[in-house]
């Protein structure tokens, strides 16, 4: 019965004598004595017994019962503060190339280009003296090919072929000038006039000129249609009666350079 008794003992609690007057765990009404237990339980069947001389009473517990419902969960908290940033990770691996994507479609060819079929380079190396109205002199030409001529020593270059021309005039002066480029020596063509206030220098003009059937008034054996446009450079100065175009002579020069050159290019 101890053994027993011990076994299914599962908490206990110190107690003083004048507290075991009434017994107030028993299933009785009436009240024990701890006087009189002795060493002895008072009763197995009661769920409190007492010992005198340990001056101590024990409660057992029956079985656990079963759980109850879980509780409605509670509101959530506030969060708290944020933490410090841990360290950074390793790189990771490189992953593999992909493929390469198929090549697209080559599109068709664009339009064949075309170089100019008329063209001409004519220069002048040699020291001239052009009164006002005069014409620059082109001693000779390096290369001239299409619809246009230019006869050596001449001031003149014919064109009998209709478009549009790409044109570049230099002369390299020793007094203040102003020249012109004229069509069939009749009209001053717009944007040719080239000047210089001061002298020993290099004047340059470019520009692009249209030449069309209007134009074709100036006879000549050198087209074979009989008649062409012809361009001269002129000079229109008024300060002077006259300007000096300088070379190698007037530099000091060995090599001889150009006192003048003119460039003519078909566009269109």
């Amino acid at each position: 019965m101890d053994n027993q008794i011990e076994n299914i003992v599962e908490n206990s609690i110190d107690i003083k004598n004048e507290d075991c007057s009434n017994n107030l765990f028993s299933f009785s009404n009436s009240p024990r004595n701890c006087s009189t237990c002795g060493k002895s339980f008072i009763d197995v069947s009661l769920s409190l017994l007492y010992c005198h001389c340990m001056y101590r009473y024990c409660f057992f517990t029956g079985p656990t019962g079963e759980m109850g419902p879980t509780g409605e969960m509670g509101p959530t908290g506030e969060m708290g503060p944020t933490g410090e940033m841990g360290p950074t990770g390793e790189m990771g691996l490189i992953g593999p190339i992909g493929l390469i994507g198929p090549m697209g479609l080559i599109g068709p060819p664009g339009p064949t280009g075309s170089i100019s079929q008329t063209f001409i380079n004519a220069y002048s190396i040699t020291e001239q003296i052009i009164p006002t109205g005069g014409s620059v002199i082109f001693d000779t030409h390096n290369s001239m090919f299409g619809d246009c001529a230019h006869v050596p020593n001449s001031a003149e270059i014919f064109i009998w072929k209709y478009g549009f021309y790409y044109i570049s005039a230099s002369i390299y002066h020793l007094e203040a000038c102003q020249f012109s480029m004229y069509k069939n020596q009749i009209n001053i063509i717009p944007a040719s006039t080239i000047g210089a206030i001061s002298g020993s220098a290099q004047t340059t003009s470019n520009f692009i000129i249209e030449i069309n059937e209007s134009d074709m008034i100036t006879q000549t054996d050198l087209s074979p249609i009989g008649f062409a446009c012809k361009l001269q450079l002129i000079n229109n100065t008024n300060l002077s009666n006259f300007v000096t175009l300088y070379g190698s002579p007037s530099s000091g020069n060995s090599i001889p350079q150009v006192t003048a050159t003119i460039n003519i290019l078909l566009l269109k």
